[in-house]
């Protein structure tokens, strides 16, 4: 029911002021039963709430009465939402405010006062390039000028200059929305590239427009494009791509100093070269950028916090900065916390810190906190194999074997998102296999060929295998040899 999902969204204080400024006022009395019973009862019983709000009893022909005062009570409940918002960004000095107020002045026929708030506003969007507001300043200044002006040569004079401004405007902030269209489009065949197992054919998305003149923001579209290209590439040829896409960053920073958003493009593409460094395992390279990034102060979201500190963790833990990485998590967990797409995963790093320092009830306990059933497939397989890990690490062999065999079997008969990590669940359970081979030859041989198998592996598959787990089993087959 609509009605109850918009009260239980709303917090107990927009509640308390909905009643004081809306519902208290309101001329529907039933109106305002509806909004009471809800509130108390949070759910809608036909019957029940029939009699509450119109004090008769409910019949099937009457239930379009009852329907209506969920609308309106809705509707009533939606434009509150909206106004409170409004009020949040509202402040005599926002864009928003004085265009309004612009608006105002122009209707009521108050020249003088829209000429003073329409200039200062206006420099405002070619100091900050604000294309969009200029555009609706330039009609504004438009319809003033050709309805309330005389007509002479000077006026429309002025009038082509400025309306070639509106138009060069209008294409900037149409070929940044544009590019940044592409640039998710991009995105998102990349990661349906990574999701299919490199299987999805991606390329550069179709032009659906062409420019012959040069514009103001060109080197704004200039970096944007690098990162579009970015996606089409790996490993160097990526590097070196985003580098000249951060060559522009100066530049463009010094242009749009209060963009927010430019500040938040240029940090993602600076973590994207620190991930490219750490697929390719320079994790000293990765390292400098991540500390750049962490010192930066940029408003993210908790959600992309969250994603660079699992990649961060990621690399420390590739640098064999363990301590560090601890260090880190512990200082920032409330926004791991907080982060439930990483916050595993970034758990599932900190594993392995446990594990190389040989300390293994920590690990253990991160493991077998939550319900690994119930995590999606990449997570319930890489969290499977830690725990064979662990009981492997602790001597505790049956487990290990059987854990790892479970894990096998399970993918049977299916094919998994996940390949490359059932590949080394079957590697681990080769490894497992030839300890039990107690004539030497034959089990150096045994180890010899899971190795084999597993550089063989690692190598094809750079950009999703675990460089960890490569490291990991790596060791074990040569401690193994006798």
């Amino acid at each position: 029911m609509k009605t109850i999902e918009i009260l239980q969204l709303m917090t107990k204080s927009e509640l308390k002021h909905f009643e004081k400024k809306v519902m208290n006022s309101h001329k529907r009395s039933t109106l305002k039963k509806l909004y009471l019973h809800l509130k108390k009862h949070q759910k809608v019983e036909k019957e029940t709430t029939f009699v509450k709000v119109f004090n008769a009893p409910y019949a099937s022909k009457k239930d379009a009465l009852l329907r209506n005062e969920l609308r309106l009570l809705n509707r009533e409940l939606e434009l509150f939402m909206v106004e409170q918002e409004w009020r949040k960004k509202l402040s005599i000095n926002s864009n928003e405010t004085q265009l309004s107020l612009i608006r105002i002045y122009l209707e009521r026929k108050e020249f003088s006062l829209f000429e003073q708030t329409w200039r200062k506003l206006y420099k405002k969007t070619q100091e900050e390039r604000l294309y969009s507001l200029k555009v609706e300043l330039i009609n504004l200044f438009f319809e003033y000028k050709t309805n309330y002006s005389e007509v002479n040569v000077e006026l429309y004079l002025d009038l082509k200059t400025i309306l070639e401004e509106a138009l060069s405007a209008t294409v900037a902030q149409m070929q940044v929305d544009y590019k940044e269209l592409e640039l998710k489009d991009a995105f998102v065949q990349r990661t349906l590239y990574g999701l299919t197992g490199q299987k999805y054919k991606y390329q550069k998305a179709s032009t659906y427009y062409h420019r012959e003149n040069q514009l103001e923001n060109d080197d704004m579209i200039a970096y944007l494009d690098f990162r579009i290209q970015s996606y089409f590439l790996s490993g160097l040829e990526k590097i070196e791509i985003l580098q000249k896409a951060l060559q522009y960053s100066t530049i463009l920073e010094e242009k749009y100093p209060k963009s927010e958003s430019l500040k938040k493009s240029i940090v993602t593409t600076e973590t994207t070269v620190a991930l490219e460094f750490f697929i390719l395992e320079q994790y000293e390279k990765a390292d400098v950028l991540y500390l750049q990034v962490l010192e930066r102060d940029v408003d993210f979201s908790v959600a992309k916090k969250g994603a660079i500190y699992f990649n961060y963790i990621s690399n420390l833990i590739g640098l064999e900065a363990y301590e560090r990485a601890i260090e880190f998590y512990e200082n920032n967990e409330e926004v791991c916390t907080k982060s439930p797409k990483v916050f595993y995963r970034i758990q599932y790093m900190l594993c392995w810190a446990y594990i190389i320092k040989e300390e293994y009830e920590k690990p253990m306990k991160m493991l077998l906190g939550h319900n690994i059933q119930e995590r999606p497939e990449n997570d319930f397989i890489y969290a499977r194999l830690l725990l064979t890990i662990l009981y492997y690490s602790t001597q505790q062999m049956e487990l290990a074997e059987r854990e790892v065999y479970n894990l096998i079997q399970n993918h049977r008969y299916k094919t998994p998102k996940e390949e490359t990590f059932i590949e080394y669940s079957k590697l681990f359970y080769q490894h497992i296999q030839a300890t039990h081979v107690l004539e030497s030859d034959k089990r150096n041989q045994k180890l010899k060929e899971t190795q084999h198998k597993l550089d063989v592996m690692y190598r094809a598959n750079l950009t999703s295998a675990s460089t960890m787990m490569y490291r990991w089993l790596t060791e074990r087959n040569e401690q193994e040899k006798f």
